[in-house]
């Protein structure tokens, strides 16, 4: 089943002579976040993301965030997994995990109602995706943590989920 090892990080290239788009990836997510900031953390639902800021939402209101007072976000509680039927369901975290470096910020959609987000992977290089593909074919992933890099660039931490 599940390999319980980190896979190293993958190979990027930040070139921009990419041709062929790729397909996008798609990813489960849970509802509560801990964003842990420059100064002092907030924890809650994201409901909200893009390259300039975030929006959580907990203690009776919400509380829009400049991404560059965000140095990372971690993803708690049950992924959420949509089934062939259409429902939405929840599952632990299991299996093994990705690390994904230096992807542009932009890269990362993440949707409204925080069920899913998409990444955008053009910035992998060749051998990289190829591998990355391979790995991941047939698999369910969720996004574990998202860490801001200096660069201004993110690195997304994924986890395989096992139903």
């Amino acid at each position: 089943m599940g390999n319980t090892k980190d896979t190293p990080n993958l190979e990027i290239s930040q070139s921009s002579t990419v041709t062929n788009q790729r397909p996008a990836i798609n990813l489960s997510v849970s509802d509560l976040v801990t964003v842990r900031l420059n100064k002092g953390s907030h924890t809650g639902k994201l409901i909200a993301f893009n390259a300039n800021y975030l929006t959580i939402e907990g203690n009776g209101g919400a509380e829009k965030i400049l991404i560059s007072q965000v140095k990372e976000i971690e993803f708690k509680g049950d992924v959420w997994v949509k089934n062939s039927d259409g429902t939405i369901i929840t599952f632990p975290w299991r299996g093994g995990d990705k690390i994904l470096s230096k992807l542009p910020i932009n890269a990362l959609i993440v949707d409204k109602g925080i069920k899913k987000a998409t990444l955008n992977l053009d910035s992998l290089s060749e051998g990289g995706y190829n591998r990355f593909i391979q790995d991941t074919t047939g698999k369910n992933y969720g996004i574990k943590m998202i860490t801001f890099d200096s660069s201004g660039t993110i690195t997304v931490k994924i986890k395989q989920i096992i139903k």
